[in-house]
């Protein structure tokens, strides 16, 4: 996909300020609250040679020890394998792709390589270092007239697993206002 056309998508994506019939009250939510007015570089969060674990998240599902493990990087793409142990007990590991989006540097198109991107993947906030950091994730292709499935990751580079930030928990805790987070991360993940 082109940055033309990807800019394109993200135009109408972000920046819709007129109520459209077609677009439920809770994807209306998430569009104006992540205007494309971010800080944070997603592209300095992936370039790590370290896993990136997911502690916590808001989405509804059975998996333990998500990560992600990052093989090649350019100047518009991040190849990356997502890992993960699913609600059978196997370990799960899937290629993706993140296209970077070069006018909003928070924002990542992700899907399985080869594919259209299957989310968005805002980083809403990152600490200094760049080690931990709070995502904002937008499932796409949902059909009209259903509620955006949209969902809050905490992620954490292996480093920091132990050590990263208070601010770092306070913000992934101010995003996730009431919703109920399930942990992905416990300290047998790293012996698996």
């Amino acid at each position: 996909m082109d940055e033309q056309h990807i800019v394109s998508i993200l135009i109408v994506v972000f920046s819709i300020s007129e109520p459209v019939r077609s677009i439920s009250s809770s994807h209306k939510s998430f569009l104006e609250s992540h205007r494309p007015f971010a800080t944070y570089n997603v592209s300095l969060f992936m370039n790590t040679t370290e896993r990136i674990w997911t502690l916590n998240s808001t989405q509804n599902s059975s998996v333990w020890c998500r990560n992600d493990e990052v093989a090649n990087t350019t100047s518009n793409k991040v190849y990356f394998n997502r890992s993960f142990i699913d609600g059978g007990g196997r370990w799960v590991i899937q290629e993706y792709e993140g296209e970077l989006v070069n006018v909003i540097p928070s924002i990542m198109l992700v899907g399985l390589q080869g594919t259209d991107a299957s989310t968005i993947e805002q980083l809403v906030y990152a600490s200094a270092a760049y080690d931990c950091g709070v995502f904002s994730v937008l499932k796409l292709n949902v059909p009209l007239g259903f509620p955006a499935e949209e969902w809050y990751d905490l992620r954490v580079r292996n480093s920091s697993i132990s050590n990263f930030t208070q601010k770092c928990k306070d913000q992934f805790n101010t995003a996730v206002k009431q919703k109920p987070t399930i942990t992905i991360y416990n300290d047998t993940c790293q012996s698996l």
